[in-house]
């Protein structure tokens, strides 16, 4: 039998775990609707990190791509102003690419910058100003807007670990941004990063592209060996359009004269004056002191005060054998980039060598050192530039290889085909050689059906390189195809020598006797073939 104490407690006991099931049930459907909002505001998290992913890969223009993230963050946080700055320049300066409000900020300092040392760190800015808002971005934007306090949410924006940038979200003060939206805006400044730095990598792609193209323009109208006008005028012009200059002049230094006489070759949009005027410097000696004080490829001539004027002197051999001058219509920032110092720096020296090489061989026509069969230098004028070539590796340490090149059973081919044959074929090797080697090499014929070829600066790696690319380059020629098509080979030897402590002891002769052992075992090694000298041997002792 139940006592009525107990009906009662059994009765509040109920009511209880009513009231827990009604209370769970509650909770439950909170969660619930949290559960759908976060998946909610994910959704439109996932979708807006799409957006940005795919207009990074659509390579679109790097402003259109941050203007889109600026609007969306101001979407997203509700803000009305949304600052997005690119820091770049010495000093270091914050540029706002892409802004939404009714601002329009200006550029500043990055010691001037707000909250600029956290930025430096890499580290995120969520801050409350109440200040006036005139003391952070003075005279940048409209009086309404300066005098209201601000919250502050700032993202640093980092390229391999250095600040490049920062995304700048002004909202009401008491507005709280959820922990999605200031992830939400990590992603963001990440993103703007991968673009900013995307679009840089492109920037540095399509200009080495062009430093390449213009280099193997310049290579081959020095590879040409057009005449020094011709070569002049045409280097002339592909640097102007390169560097954009609005005239130019070219100048060669004519070393036959005596004295030495400069005089313009090419000009382009200037006048008779100023050609004139450059001449008259160069005539004098006025420029030598500006550019030998100088390690720049472009030099300064203070010649106008509102407009710019450089000279590329060409110097070979510490010989000016010309100079090229661009003149610009404004007052030019002068600095340039050393990637493209290091470009034209190499242009210059290939041009001054073309010169440099019309003027040995204007001297070789001069005074009879050319092989009149082949058209290449005889063995006189080999002899005397490996003379010159030596004193140049005692003095400045630079490498020099020497090659030298036989016509494998030569004797045969002229006892069946004839001498003729055997003089066209010498005929076709030499115009090869000439076109085969660059304006700074020297190819010869040392003798009969053996050739020799004089590389400067060329350690033995390149040499060889170069040596069995003309092995190969004859093996798959037809030679004198008009009436016989006689196919041949050919056996190099090679020796380089460099600057070391037995250099003063070694001699012209000594360079030579290596080269041809070299080719003593390429021939007895089976013909067609290239062989090295080996120094450390005793070869040049036997």
């Amino acid at each position: 039998m139940i006592k009525i104490r107990d009906i009662g407690s059994l009765f509040l006991k109920n009511r209880s775990e009513i009231g827990i099931r009604r209370l769970w049930k509650r909770q439950a459907g909170k969660q619930r609707q949290q559960l759908q909002m976060l998946a909610g505001e994910y959704a439109n998290f996932a979708s807006t990190v799409t957006n940005i992913n795919n207009t990074i890969k659509d390579k679109k223009k790097l402003t259109d791509l941050l203007e889109q993230l600026v609007s969306e963050a101001a979407r997203i946080f509700g803000s009305e102003h949304v600052f997005l700055s690119l820091l770049e320049g010495q000093p270091q300066v914050f540029w706002v690419v892409a802004y939404k409000g009714s601002c329009e900020p200006r550029e500043t300092l990055l010691e001037q910058k707000l909250m600029g040392k956290s930025y430096v760190t890499g580290q995120m800015v969520y801050v409350s100003i109440s200040k006036n808002m005139a003391e952070y971005l003075p005279g940048l934007c409209p009086e309404r807007f300066q005098s209201q306090a601000r919250t502050l949410l700032g993202m640093p924006m980092m390229i391999d670990g250095k600040l490049a940038g920062v995304l700048e979200v002004f909202c009401e003060v008491g507005k709280v941004l959820t922990e999605h939206q200031i992830k939400l805006a990590e992603i963001y400044a990440a993103q703007a990063a991968v673009a900013v730095k995307m679009t840089r990598l492109n920037d540095v792609l399509a200009r080495k592209s062009e430093e390449i193209e213009l280099l193997h323009e310049v290579g081959r109208v020095v590879a040409n060996q057009p005449s020094p006008s011709i070569l002049l005028e045409q280097v002339g012009k592909t640097l102007s359009d390169f560097l954009k200059a609005d005239a130019c002049v070219a100048f060669v230094v004519q070393r036959h004269s005596t004295p030495p006489v400069v005089m313009a070759t090419h000009v382009q949009n200037l006048s008779v004056l100023g050609v004139e005027r450059l001449e008259s410097l160069f005539t004098n000696g006025e420029m030598s002191e500006l550019w030998q004080d100088t390690k720049h490829v472009l030099v300064n001539l203070p010649l106008v005060a509102d407009k710019t004027v450089q000279a590329m002197p060409l110097f070979f051999r510490q010989i000016l054998q010309g100079a090229i001058v661009f003149c610009w219509d404004y007052a030019r920032q002068t600095s340039i980039d050393s990637q493209i110092e290091a470009t034209l720096t190499t242009i210059a020296n290939q041009t001054a060598m073309g010169l440099d090489r019309e003027h040995l061989y204007g001297s070789i026509k001069k005074i009879g050192l050319t092989d009149t069969l082949t058209g290449i230098a005889n063995r006189r004028f080999f002899d005397y530039i490996l003379k010159k070539e030596m004193n140049r590796v005692r003095r400045y340490g630079q490498p020099l290889s020497l090659m030298m090149v036989d016509i494998d059973f030569f004797k045969m081919i002229n006892d069946r085909w004839g001498h003729q044959t055997g003089d066209v074929i010498l005929q076709e090797i030499g115009s090869l050689l000439k076109k085969q080697f660059r304006t700074t090499d020297l190819p010869a014929r040392y003798g009969g059906e053996e050739f020799a070829v004089i590389l400067p600066e060329t350690d033995a790696v390149m040499a060889y390189a170069m040596a069995e690319n003309l092995r190969s380059q004859i093996a798959k020629r037809v030679f004198a195809a008009s009436t016989n098509k006689i196919t041949l080979t050919i056996s190099v030897g090679m020796a380089t020598i460099e600057f070391s402590e037995q250099l003063d002891t070694l001699t012209e002769a000594d360079l030579v006797l290596a080269a041809d052992q070299a080719l003593y075992r390429a021939k007895n090694s089976g013909r067609n073939r290239v062989e090295a000298c080996k120094w450390g041997n005793t070869e040049l002792a036997d």
